[in-house]
Protein backbone atom coordinates (compact mmCIF):
# COMPACT_ATOMS: atom_id res chain seq x y z
CA UNK A 1 0.00 0.00 0.00
CA UNK A 2 1.84 3.53 -0.92
CA UNK A 3 1.42 6.62 0.83
CA UNK A 4 -1.18 7.99 -0.64
CA UNK A 5 -3.57 5.35 -0.16
CA UNK A 6 -3.70 6.14 3.53
CA UNK A 7 -2.77 9.42 3.76
CA UNK A 8 -5.13 11.82 5.05
CA UNK A 9 -5.59 15.50 4.51
CA UNK A 10 -3.87 16.36 8.00
CA UNK A 11 -0.50 14.92 7.06
CA UNK A 12 -0.55 16.80 3.16
CA UNK A 13 1.81 19.84 3.24
CA UNK A 14 0.38 23.11 4.71
CA UNK A 15 0.19 24.83 1.10
CA UNK A 16 -3.10 22.02 0.73
CA UNK A 17 -4.60 21.91 4.52
CA UNK A 18 -5.35 25.45 4.48
CA UNK A 19 -7.58 25.34 0.89
CA UNK A 20 -9.41 22.90 3.12
CA UNK A 21 -10.05 24.71 6.16
CA UNK A 22 -14.16 23.76 6.25
CA UNK A 23 -13.61 20.14 6.51
CA UNK A 24 -12.14 17.83 9.50
CA UNK A 25 -8.56 17.18 7.66
CA UNK A 26 -8.66 13.81 9.94
CA UNK A 27 -11.72 12.66 7.96
CA UNK A 28 -10.65 13.89 5.05
CA UNK A 29 -8.45 10.99 2.87
CA UNK A 30 -6.78 10.89 -0.08
CA UNK A 31 -7.90 7.16 -1.59
CA UNK A 32 -11.59 7.61 -0.98
CA UNK A 33 -12.47 9.26 -4.32
CA UNK A 34 -15.08 11.93 -2.77
CA UNK A 35 -12.39 13.25 -0.83
CA UNK A 36 -9.99 13.07 -3.42
CA UNK A 37 -12.09 15.37 -5.48
CA UNK A 38 -12.87 17.79 -2.72
CA UNK A 39 -8.86 17.90 -2.73
CA UNK A 40 -8.32 18.45 -6.03
CA UNK A 41 -11.31 21.03 -6.65
CA UNK A 42 -9.44 22.88 -3.91
CA UNK A 43 -6.43 23.16 -4.90
CA UNK A 44 -6.76 23.70 -8.70
CA UNK A 45 -9.54 26.77 -7.97
CA UNK A 46 -7.75 28.24 -5.15
CA UNK A 47 -4.62 27.35 -4.60
CA UNK A 48 -1.03 28.52 -5.36
CA UNK A 49 2.00 26.99 -7.02
CA UNK A 50 3.37 24.97 -4.18
CA UNK A 51 -0.06 23.48 -4.02
CA UNK A 52 -0.49 22.58 -7.74
CA UNK A 53 2.91 21.25 -7.80
CA UNK A 54 2.62 18.79 -4.88
CA UNK A 55 -0.79 18.05 -6.60
CA UNK A 56 1.20 16.93 -10.52
CA UNK A 57 3.78 14.78 -8.20
CA UNK A 58 1.13 13.09 -6.76
CA UNK A 59 -0.81 11.86 -9.55
CA UNK A 60 -1.42 12.48 -13.59
CA UNK A 61 -2.94 15.41 -15.40
CA UNK A 62 -5.33 12.31 -17.10
CA UNK A 63 -5.71 10.59 -13.51
CA UNK A 64 -7.25 13.91 -12.39
CA UNK A 65 -9.33 14.73 -15.73
CA UNK A 66 -10.66 11.29 -15.25
CA UNK A 67 -11.71 12.31 -11.54
CA UNK A 68 -12.99 15.08 -12.42
CA UNK A 69 -15.10 14.24 -15.22
CA UNK A 70 -16.47 11.28 -13.07
CA UNK A 71 -17.66 14.23 -10.72
CA UNK A 72 -19.22 16.17 -13.29
CA UNK A 73 -18.16 19.20 -11.72
CA UNK A 74 -19.62 18.71 -8.08
CA UNK A 75 -19.54 20.89 -5.16
CA UNK A 76 -17.81 23.84 -7.71
CA UNK A 77 -19.98 27.04 -9.24
CA UNK A 78 -19.68 27.72 -13.11
CA UNK A 79 -16.59 30.18 -12.12
CA UNK A 80 -14.18 26.98 -11.17
CA UNK A 81 -15.74 24.49 -13.31
CA UNK A 82 -14.25 27.19 -16.00
CA UNK A 83 -10.98 27.38 -14.11
CA UNK A 84 -10.94 23.41 -14.03
CA UNK A 85 -11.46 23.37 -17.69
CA UNK A 86 -9.08 26.17 -18.93
CA UNK A 87 -5.92 24.44 -16.51
CA UNK A 88 -7.05 20.96 -17.90
CA UNK A 89 -7.95 21.58 -21.35
CA UNK A 90 -11.39 20.40 -20.67
CA UNK A 91 -14.51 20.73 -23.13
CA UNK A 92 -18.64 21.98 -21.34
CA UNK A 93 -18.93 18.07 -22.87
CA UNK A 94 -16.73 16.66 -19.99
CA UNK A 95 -17.15 18.90 -17.58
CA UNK A 96 -20.65 20.83 -18.08
CA UNK A 97 -21.77 24.29 -16.58
CA UNK A 98 -23.47 23.82 -13.37
CA UNK A 99 -27.27 22.95 -13.80
CA UNK A 100 -30.03 25.63 -13.25
CA UNK A 101 -27.18 28.17 -11.93
CA UNK A 102 -29.17 31.00 -13.92
CA UNK A 103 -32.41 30.43 -12.07
CA UNK A 104 -33.04 32.52 -9.70
CA UNK A 105 -33.92 31.39 -5.98
CA UNK A 106 -37.52 32.58 -4.73
CA UNK A 107 -37.88 31.29 -1.33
Amino acid sequence: MSVLETMKAEDMPIEVRRLLKSYDLSQLVWAVPQDRHAIVVAILTRGDEAAERWLWEQCSRESVRALLRNFHGAGCDNEGRAVLRAKLGMTEDELPPRPFASVPWRG
